[in-house]
């Protein structure tokens, strides 16, 4: 936001204010999915509004196999190339009009590290994309957007898919 001052000799400056909802971090969570790049839109709408900084965290969770299946350390060390591949190029792919700073790639429970990332990051705002199961998928899956605005630190903006949902 920006606001006019006069000047002597009606000169006219325009000085930059602080956001008046105080966004200056935003935290963005992506699973790269559909509705986490739904939120990445949002996150870049008040990103540009407010002149925030855009802090991009994608969390790779464990893999819970049998004790009998083992699975490789190059397989996840693989994850982590790809996911950090991808987020660069998202942060490439908005760094026009907006501050991106950081880019994390964090492991362990979703929902656990999104929140510890935020408390790490100091964010201010923090936008994650929901999948919006129901019923008994969401029983046995869990909704990690439903856990992350219970014990996130900062408020928080759940979006949906573009498509004609919610």
């Amino acid at each position: 936001m920006r606001t006019l001052t006069r000047q002597a000799g009606d000169a006219v400056s325009v000085q930059p204010t602080p956001a008046p909802l105080g966004i200056q971090r935003v935290l963005v969570a992506l699973d790269f999915s559909p509705e986490s790049h739904s939120a990445l839109r949002y996150a870049v709408m008040l990103g540009k509004k407010f002149g925030s900084t855009l802090m991009l965290v994608h969390v790779i969770e464990p893999v819970l196999a049998p004790p009998e299946i083992i699975i490789p350390e190059a397989a996840s060390e693989r994850a982590v190339g790809e996911a950090s591949a991808e987020l660069r190029e998202l942060a490439d792919e908005i760094s026009d009009g907006c501050r991106v700073v950081e880019t994390a790639i964090r492991r362990g429970i979703a929902f656990f590290e999104i929140i510890e990332a935020a408390k790490a990051l100091g964010a201010d705002l923090l936008v994650l994309g929901t999948h919006g199961r129901t019923g008994l998928t969401r029983a046995l899956l869990g909704s990690t957007a439903e856990k992350v605005v219970r014990h996130a630190p900062c408020p928080v903006l759940v979006v949906h898919r573009a498509n004609g949902r919610g």
